[in-house]
């Protein structure tokens, strides 16, 4: 479940459910299903612009009437407060998106991940690119971005630790941050909202981890 908030209305909420997309303007008394067209779709993300809340992100997979099924990621955008929805996912493989990430500086810039690959795209959703593979290291779990980078959780496999990733060029290269992290799981990745170098890492069983950049 993926929760967002429109900051210019105090009760007005997203909820990203998996099988359901709803939003509430009573903070939570009453709920409407929002629809984004007839596909059985998997919703399992929400976003609200940074920079302007009548954008709005919602991602997570199709699945097909086929046999067997088949799944393919979806993205949706709205301009317009969620009025209108628009397919964003041109280029994006066959898998579950688990989480998106809004540049905050640069309206046309967001990421996007399933488990086992990062997406970038520059031009608002229209069109992606791998940047890179979680393979063989481990898998992706949550994303978060800052002005000048981004950020991705690793969850390690077999003998691999886990790690926050680092980009500071666009997803070129990636630097480890690995330091008192182990083999926790990661669950949530959130960037402080009054100090951007500082991140803020929840893990299954309880640990909170901080990591202020140099």
């Amino acid at each position: 479940i993926d929760m967002a908030a429109d900051p210019r209305a105090p009760g007005a909420l997203w909820v990203a459910g998996g099988i359901g997309f709803f939003h509430s303007s009573d903070s939570g008394a009453n709920w409407q299903p929002v629809n984004l067209g007839s596909e059985y779709l998997v919703i399992d993300v929400v976003k609200v612009s940074p920079r302007d809340p009548d954008v709005i992100f919602a991602a997570g997979m199709a699945v097909l009437d086929a046999r067997p099924p088949r799944f393919e990621a979806r993205i949706f955008r709205s301009v317009d407060g969620g009025r209108t929805w628009q397919r964003r996912d041109a280029g994006l493989p066959g898998q579950d998106i688990q989480e998106l990430a809004l540049d905050p500086e640069d309206p046309a810039t967001l990421w996007a991940s399933t488990s086992l690959d990062l997406y970038r795209s520059t031009d608002g959703g229209a069109s992606w690119r791998r940047v890179r593979s979680a393979l063989p290291d481990g898998v992706f779990t949550h994303l978060a971005a800052a002005p000048g980078a981004v950020y991705a959780t690793l969850q390690g496999m077999g003998n691999d630790p886990s790690a926050v990733l680092r980009s500071t060029d666009g997803g070129e290269t990636w630097t480890p941050l690995q330091t008192g992290l182990g083999f926790r799981i990661p669950s949530v990745l959130e960037i402080d909202p009054h100090d951007p170098d500082h991140l803020l890492l929840g893990t299954r069983g309880g640990s909170l981890l901080t990591w202020t950049e140099p």
